[in-house]
């Protein structure tokens, strides 16, 4: 369970530094107007990297047990 949660906040912090690379990118394959196909990405692993890194901080404090582990 700890190591879980410890694969998921490393994976969400993972997306979160190369999602931050991503949007300091200049350049990139234009979508439209200004918006370039880098930016989308980075927004989209920004949003993912925030439920991941959610995920890991309610479950800490929750303290919830697996299924198992319940009477």
């Amino acid at each position: 369970r700890l190591v879980d949660r410890i694969v998921v906040a490393f994976v969400g912090a993972a997306f979160g530094i190369v999602s931050a690379l991503l949007l300091g990118l200049s350049g990139g394959p234009v979508v439209s107007g200004t918006v370039t196909l880098f930016d989308i990405f980075g927004y989209i692993g920004l949003a993912l990297s925030t439920v991941l890194l959610l995920r890991v901080v309610v479950a800490a404090i929750k303290g919830d047990a697996p299924a198992d582990d319940r009477p």
